[in-house]
């Protein structure tokens, strides 16, 4: 049987790496008609059937973090400019986001809108149908905690495929690879739309893009541009380098599992990626190993906290850095449009910063208004050196002697256990 990103999320959940008190019953629904504290009590004693290692582990709660920051990055600044704001999340399957974060009052939202294949969503709504406790958080939505919610009555006839359960969420059950034009136009017009295309939107692609055909998912991306004439942000979670030993393995690997990387091989590291977010519609784009995000983006209190979770520490780490230099997020904004065309205002000096020092010029500030989430993403930036990648090769404080292979070039870099870091010769990619 392959590893699903359920059964890693539910190994690092068990271990204690983060908190989910929902993808249990996603992974295993509780029996229909049974009462909340049996679920809860079949919640306890549901077993897990393999642990993974504390490197997938590690890995995994890191892919859950950035996101779940990026998330409130985007929150808070919509909110901070009293701006309503709106989620859509990509080949959703049985992500748990929207619990996790409502349950801790850490979603506030106009509408949170999860899509994937209809019988992926039957499934989901199925369960949440059954299961009391998740039924709970979305009978929480009220007008008190939901910015600005859209028009929702429960009997209220929305298009063939989206189901409303409350004032915030939304699931469309969707083949996006297919006339996505045609499904976008289903919920952000007609007599009860689900979106706003006007407001703020942050979407949500992990690992959902790159398994399509590469003039799928553009096509998908130009809709995305096309229909949101209001600041748009893409946050994007995919493989990259694919032409290094490691990532053609990689790719071959998935490949006989019967999960072929398409997109990769078309767009296989950060250049051919930067050009083909800008080409479908997006006015800045950059992007950063999960090694960069570990290191730079997370709270470093809380990596501290994982790393020392018991029976879980390790000293593999330069699989550690192949493994995590091998999976990015990228970052991609388009800001508001006026009559069709972008207000881009001041905004290519802001690109040109994001893309380089990850700083934002005086001058270039005054297009915050229309450029909901530039200033706060490209803070990104600054925490992340930019244009350089740094392998830790850490080793019990001695210095390694291990030369890591990246495209062409060749880096050696040693990082003792103090922080301190030793490189002989550079990497370094355009952003």
């Amino acid at each position: 049987m392959v590893a699903t990103p359920l059964h890693f999320s539910r190994s690092a959940i068990q271990l204690g790496y983060y908190r989910d008190d929902f993808l249990v019953y996603f992974a295993q629904p509780p029996p229909a008609g049974s009462t909340r504290a049996a679920q809860l009590e079949f919640a306890r004693n549901v077993m897990l059937e393999t642990r993974k290692s504390p490197m997938m582990n590690r890995g995994y709660y890191s892919r859950v973090a950035a996101l779940d920051k990026m998330i409130q990055e985007f929150i808070e600044t919509t909110r901070a400019q009293g701006l309503p704001s709106q989620i859509i999340s990509l080949g959703a399957g049985m992500d748990t986001t929207y619990w996790r974060l409502k349950a801790h009052k850490r979603l506030s939202a106009s509408r949170y809108v999860e899509i994937d294949y209809p019988d992926t969503m039957a499934r989901k709504l199925t369960t949440i149908q059954h299961t009391i406790l998740l039924r709970e958080v979305l009978e929480s939505s009220d007008a008190a905690q939901v910015q600005h919610p859209l028009e929702y009555k429960a009997d209220a006839a929305y298009p063939q495929g989206i189901t409303v359960l409350s004032k915030d969420y939304a699931a469309v059950a969707a083949d996006l690879s297919h006339d996505a034009d045609a499904i976008l136009d289903s919920f952000t017009k007609g007599p009860n739309p689900i979106l706003d295309p006007t407001l703020p939107t942050l979407v949500l692609s992990e690992c959902m893009l790159v398994y399509l055909e590469p003039e799928t998912s553009d096509a998908l991306l130009k809709a995305l541009t096309a229909h949101f004439s209001g600041p748009l942000i893409l946050v994007m979670y995919e493989q990259v380098f694919a032409h290094d030993e490691y990532g053609r393995g990689m790719i071959d690997n998935l490949r006989r599992r019967g999960c072929p990387l398409l997109g990769l091989e078309r767009y296989p590291n950060f250049d051919a990626q930067k050009e083909r977010l800008e080409r479908v519609g997006f006015a800045a784009s950059a992007g950063w190993t999960m090694y960069e995000i570990y290191r730079y983006f997370l709270d470093e209190g809380d990596t501290r906290r994982v790393e020392a979770i018991p029976s879980e520490r390790f000293d593999e780490y330069e699989e550690w850095y192949l493994i995590q230099s091998h999976y990015a997020i990228w970052v991609a904004i388009k800001p508001t449009q006026a009559n069709g065309e972008v207000k881009n205002d001041g905004a290519d000096k802001a690109t040109a910063n994001v893309a380089g020092d990850g700083s934002i010029p005086d001058e270039a500030k005054s297009v915050r208004k229309d450029y909901v989430g530039l200033e706060n993403f490209a803070l990104l930036g600054r925490r992340i050196p930019p244009n350089v990648v740094y392998p830790s090769l850490i080793r019990r404080s001695q210095l390694t002697s291990v030369p890591i292979q990246h495209q062409e070039e060749d880096v050696v870099t040693y990082v003792r256990e103090d922080g301190v870091r030793v490189t002989k010769g550079s990497l370094r990619r355009k952003v």
